[in-house]
């Protein structure tokens, strides 16, 4: 059932606009903290509905309901490990941040522009994924059923490659009108906006990386590994934390986007090597012909999104930056689809591959 745990950080986003737009109150700042609190409670009575119907079904009035006794205590001590493994991840977006305001007025604001504005490749992608895979995997590998296990996540890791890597391409060929479209308005200037563009070039690299992270990470919630998620959590925060200290003295604020492709990009080889170490699970030769070949459309559909943008640009009264990414986004869509659809025709999952389609 996805329907509502997708739908409630809807519900919280919604009502947090909602309230930005709305609430009588003159201060923008009180305005936003009291949307905070207002969606995170209409977020907790949007599940309230699926509290009270597993109330039911666990009730001694239930013939159905299971009368057995539930141990939390391993519950309980996989939540310590994953509270000590998430705080280790948050640390670095602080570290960043703060290292960020040593850079000059507005430098933390563009990388957190920048950094928002490419986790949308991430949301619709590695996350939306993952999320869908987690039950199924889980009892694969509650079930001690390594073959699946191994299919099913070679067919999801093919599937946020499919929709990550063209997703990330456009975004990148199509960054400047991205920005000026949703943020070049009042005191957000044109250099604001090359500046923004930069930084979500970089970090569009880093979301699409730790996309493909997230089906691994639902391998290592399966086994109930704790360990790991600190582990590999504290390795990605050391090697980042020695980027920062490198990178922003070379090249300023954006070494921090930097250095978050740097870190993102060996925790997913990590997490790989971790899935092949338990699960045997690997990338043949074949399959690394598949991923060059969706390289290759994603890469082209890109080159057509940039230059049916341009194209439509330089006309002589000029565009909008809405239909220049209406134009892009057509034409990513047109030549990455052609390209699928002629390629492989007949999308069929290979039972040994990645997610292959067969021709």
């Amino acid at each position: 059932r996805f329907a509502r745990p997708a739908l409630t950080t809807a519900i919280y986003n919604l009502v947090f606009i909602l309230c930005l737009w709305f609430l009588p109150l003159s201060d923008p700042l009180q305005r936003a903290g009291l949307g905070v609190s207002l969606g995170a409670v209409a977020a907790l009575l949007f599940q309230l509905p699926l509290l009270w119907r597993l109330r039911h079904e666990v009730s001694p009035s239930n013939p159905g309901a299971n009368s057995e006794p539930v141990g939390l205590q391993p519950a309980f001590r996989l939540l310590v490990w994953m509270a000590a493994g998430y705080a280790i991840h948050h640390l670095i977006l602080f570290v960043d941040r703060a290292m960020a305001t040593s850079q000059g007025a507005g430098s933390a604001a563009v990388l957190n522009f920048g950094y928002h504005l490419a986790l949308t490749v991430g949301q619709l992608s590695g996350l939306a994924v993952s999320t869908v895979l987690f039950p199924t995997l889980s009892e694969q590998i509650e079930a001690d059923n390594a073959l699946e296990a191994r299919r099913t996540l070679s067919q999801a890791m093919g599937l946020v490659l499919v929709l990550a890597l063209p997703a990330a391409l456009g975004v990148i060929a199509l960054r400047q009108p991205v920005v000026q479209a949703l943020l070049e308005y009042g005191a957000f200037t044109a250099q604001d906006t090359q500046a923004v563009a930069t930084s979500l070039a970089i970090y569009t690299l880093a979301v699409l990386a730790d996309a493909l992270c997230q089906p691994l990470w639902r391998l290592v919630y399966a086994w109930k590994s704790g360990q790991q998620v600190l582990a590999v959590n504290g390795f990605q925060t050391i090697i980042r934390l020695a980027a920062n200290l490198l990178l922003v003295g070379v090249i300023g604020y954006n070494g921090l986007a930097v250095s978050a492709v740097i870190g993102l990009s060996a925790q997913l080889l990590i997490l790989m090597a971790v899935a092949h170490r338990r699960l045997d699970w690997r990338i043949s030769r074949s399959e690394w012909g598949w991923i060059a070949w969706i390289a290759a459309g994603a890469g082209l559909a890109a080159l057509a999104a940039v230059g049916a943008g341009q194209a439509l640009a330089r006309t002589p009264t000029g565009a909008s930056p809405w239909l220049v990414l209406l134009a892009g986004g057509f034409g990513l869509l047109l030549v990455y689809g052609a390209f699928l659809v002629v390629r492989y025709r007949h999308p069929l999952q290979n039972k040994e591959g990645i997610f292959h389609w067969k021709r």
